[in-house]
């Protein structure tokens, strides 16, 4: 990792570790190494046991994120997105509760 990478490494990972919230935007062009970034930080949390959802716009990149799903399928999102639009995530579910108890989204793309 280089030392932009490092920080960001850092700042997720302890925050996640600290129960903060973070909100981080990872920009750089193709072959910057964010996926490898993404990874590290997955493998770590995971490892610790912590709930990680990792997510990509589209089905194709998010084959390239360990246990990834395309976002719309993750979230219940509708495909045709309108004003009105909202996820389809309902009360007293496993998945309600999966969100309940994550700790970091990963979106890429």
């Amino acid at each position: 990792m280089n030392s932009k990478q490092k920080r960001i490494y850092d700042l997720i990972t302890n925050a996640s570790f600290n129960k903060q919230t973070e909100c981080v935007f990872v920009y750089g062009h193709g072959g910057t190494s964010k996926t490898l970034l993404w990874k590290a930080i997955i493998t770590l949390l995971r490892s610790t046991g912590k709930i990680v959802l990792d997510v990509a716009s589209s089905g194709i990149a998010s084959l390239l994120l360990p246990s990834g799903r395309a976002v719309h399928s993750r979230f219940k999102l509708p495909l045709v997105i309108t004003d009105e639009s909202m996820c389809n995530v309902k009360k007293n579910t496993h998945m309600m509760k999966l969100l309940q108890s994550t700790d970091l989204i990963v979106w890429d793309e």
